[in-house]
């Protein structure tokens, strides 16, 4: 039999209750990367030129660089956990979004 808990609360989800897959796709946005190369990495337009521009970079920056160029993440939540995502998706303090001073 298989087996699902929920990635946040960690709770065993009933096959009988619903299940919610959330992928989150975490990518280098290159306009604004902090690598410096010769070229303009955001004027690389295509596969080759962007290969050439990595092998600009030794073999250990080469492979930093890959593992925080890209990442695919996958969670399964049960149905609070969704719809507390769905309402916050960063987890952010709602107190530390909206700074009034105090006058």
């Amino acid at each position: 039999m298989i087996h699902f808990s929920c990635d946040r609360c960690r709770r065993t989800i009933d096959t009988e209750d619903l299940r919610f897959a959330v992928s989150i796709e975490i990518q280098v946005a290159l306009e604004s990367s902090p690598l410096h190369v010769d070229q303009t990495l955001d004027a690389v337009n295509d596969l080759e030129a962007l290969q050439e521009a990595l092998m600009q970079f030794d073999e250990h920056e080469r492979e930093e660089i890959s593992q925080f160029a890209y990442q695919q993440k996958q969670f399964d939540l049960c149905s609070d956990c969704h719809r507390e995502y769905l309402t916050n998706p960063l987890g952010v303090e709602p107190h530390s979004r909206v700074g009034f001073s105090e006058n």
